[in-house]
């Protein structure tokens, strides 16, 4: 195992998800959906572009307290 203290430049994120939900039955069909919709998702009809040169993607999975996120950096 490794730590790693990297710096990350600040980004507005673009979040796309889906709420709580049952991990053993909805999973595969959760991620798919929003994986999907980020994945294929123009933010330049929201005046934006990807920024992610510069910074990273994410995800965020929580089915029960969460939900499901990815979330992609953009810039004007």
């Amino acid at each position: 195992m490794t730590v790693e203290l990297r710096e990350i430049p600040a980004s507005d994120y673009l979040v796309f998800g889906y709420p709580t939900f049952d991990f053993m039955t909805e999973n595969a069909d959760v991620m798919g959906a929003v994986e999907k919709l980020a994945w294929n998702f123009d933010p330049t009809i929201m005046g934006y572009e990807w920024n992610e040169d510069a910074c990273p993607d994410y995800q965020r999975h929580n089915p029960e307290g969460l939900g499901y996120q990815v979330l992609r950096p953009v810039k004007k």
